[in-house]
């Protein structure tokens, strides 16, 4: 039999394992996706923790991004949104932060925030980096 001390330390000990683990960042696996009418146009999503800090990034498979790219922006956010959030979330905002990611050349680079909500109204922010698409 065990002393009720080192039950209760093993409880505690238990106990902050799963507060910690709880709280740890979640993390988005990479995936690609192609383009229906070209296949041959296909998109990397980055593994990502879809914070500010930790942004998902779209890039081009294979390539640098185009001019034309720049059209399909939003729907590639959507893409990885509708694979990412949870169903029963529903969008509250979507707007540019200037100031997100890592700092290059001495300045931020930008992101699209999508906010969404669950039925509760807690609300989380999901980062999408805008920073690499040509202007």
């Amino acid at each position: 039999m065990m002393p009720k001390q080192l039950v209760v330390a093993i409880a505690l000990t238990l106990g902050f394992v799963g507060a910690i683990q709880a709280t740890e960042p979640r993390s988005f696996e990479l995936f690609e996706i192609s383009n229906h009418d070209n296949p041959s146009l296909r998109y990397q999503f980055s593994r990502a923790a879809a914070t500010s800090d930790d942004p998902v990034v779209i890039a081009a498979v294979g390539r640098e991004f185009k001019k034309s790219d720049r059209e399909n922006r939003v729907d590639l956010q959507k893409v990885w949104l509708q694979h990412n959030v949870p169903k029963k979330m529903k969008l509250v905002s979507r707007f540019l932060v200037t100031e997100c990611g890592r700092k290059h050349h001495g300045k931020w680079d930008a992101c699209d925030v999508y906010t969404f909500a669950d039925s509760k109204g807690t609300r989380v922010d999901y980062y999408i980096y805008v920073g690499n698409w040509p202007d």
